[in-house]
């Protein structure tokens, strides 16, 4: 079985994470060839994704793009397809849906897709997607990762059977990390409690929100930082918010990080205020940390955390429920430390890699036998 993951990536975030996961356990079994194919786009080019699949062999290919339509393009993966005897195309993002969709067609190839979210910030993205999930009802198989891009599909007209719900998953032993060296890295003191959150900085992760309830929290618990790491089109304007509220030095910004495992043994407690997610990899890295957690009740968050269970829920937008919980877990450590081992246990038991892979396997099977 020869399988191509197609991505366009614009950094590498939740679903570029998805797709290296699924690929290095696809890639260490028998009979299972996988390519991770890359656009490189020449606007906005981000290739990340490459980089980490070479550093750990895995096969990748990558496919320069030049503009939103380049039929150059389309051919190039078409003949790649047609060479490579790649049995099935599996796209991973609108522009991947529809590029993926015009091959498929062409050379009368299986087709699936992974959608991992829609996030609309503009008119021209809202009609990629309007485009992307009018492509998708044609697709043999779409897998959604959370109840809500579920429901979305189907009322796009996605037959029913045509999609399967299969949560993300992780390499659980890669979070078991002690490692507190980053601490002095950032200058912060070994009793300074971090709370810290790994983010794309865009309007739906509601990073505002955590600046907000930061300045309340930390008048209370003056020795405590707050770690935002990652970076996006708000890091500044949320530099600029830090000052407003008067607290520049309570807040470290890291910018693109690598060593997220070794960010995720420095943070005490992690937050998550996202508007809208499907189902975050962040999270199930978090509790793979075994970090005590703060988090929405938005997407497949709430199938993943119950409320005072595996970490503390909020409804979206509520600065004054996220500065409790904030204050709450600051104060009651036994209930962070009882937290944060439930989302382990939890985290452990349902979500993943290897789990992932074998629900992705049997969707594949499926593909090529009603394919044949």
């Amino acid at each position: 079985m020869k399988i191509l993951q197609l991505i366009s990536s614009i950094g590498f975030f939740g679903a570029e994470n998805v797709v290296l996961e699924l690929s290095r356990e696809l890639s260490s079994l028998e009979g299972i060839d996988n390519v991770i194919g890359v656009f490189e786009n020449s606007q906005n080019s981000h290739t990340e994704i490459a980089q980490y699949a070479k550093a750990d062999s895995l096969k990748t290919m990558i496919f320069k793009c030049n503009g939103k339509v380049d039929f150059e393009t389309l051919f190039v993966i078409k003949k790649f397809i047609k060479n490579e005897k790649i049995d099935i195309i599996h796209t991973h993002g609108y522009k991947s849906n529809i590029y993926g969709f015009v091959v498929a067609k062409m050379l009368k190839k299986p087709i699936m897709s992974t959608c991992h979210n829609w996030i609309a910030n503009d008119f021209k993205t809202k009609a990629y997607y309007l485009l992307d999930k009018f492509i998708l009802s044609k697709f043999n198989k779409i897998v959604a990762v959370s109840e809500d891009i579920r429901d979305e599909l189907l009322r796009n007209k996605v037959k029913k059977d045509k999609i399967s719900l299969i949560y993300n998953g992780i390499n659980i032993d890669k979070f078991n990390n002690d490692n507190n060296d980053l601490k002095r890295e950032f200058n912060i003191g070994k009793k300074i409690k971090v709370i810290g959150i790994v983010a794309r900085f865009t309007a739906e992760k509601g990073l505002s929100n955590l600046l907000h309830a930061a300045q309340k929290a930390s008048q209370l618990f003056p020795d405590c930082v707050f770690l935002f790491v990652g970076d996006g089109p708000l890091r500044d304007d949320l530099v600029k918010k830090s000052v407003e509220l008067g607290i520049k030095e309570k807040v470290i910004f890291t910018g693109l990080r690598s060593d997220i495992p070794e960010i995720y043994s420095t943070i005490d407690i992690f937050v998550l205020p996202s508007l809208k997610e499907g189902l975050p990899i962040v999270l199930l890295e978090a509790m793979a940390a075994k970090k005590s957690i703060i988090t929405t009740n938005v997407g497949a968050i709430p199938k993943v955390i119950e409320n005072k269970k595996e970490g503390i829920l909020i409804s979206p937008n509520n600065i004054s429920a996220l500065t409790e919980a904030l204050i709450c877990l600051l104060k009651d450590e036994e209930l962070s430390k009882e937290l944060s081992l439930n989302a382990y246990n939890k985290v452990t038991r349902g979500f993943s890699s290897k789990m992932m892979c074998a629900k992705y396997i049997g969707i594949y099977e499926e593909i090529l036998q009603n394919t044949q």
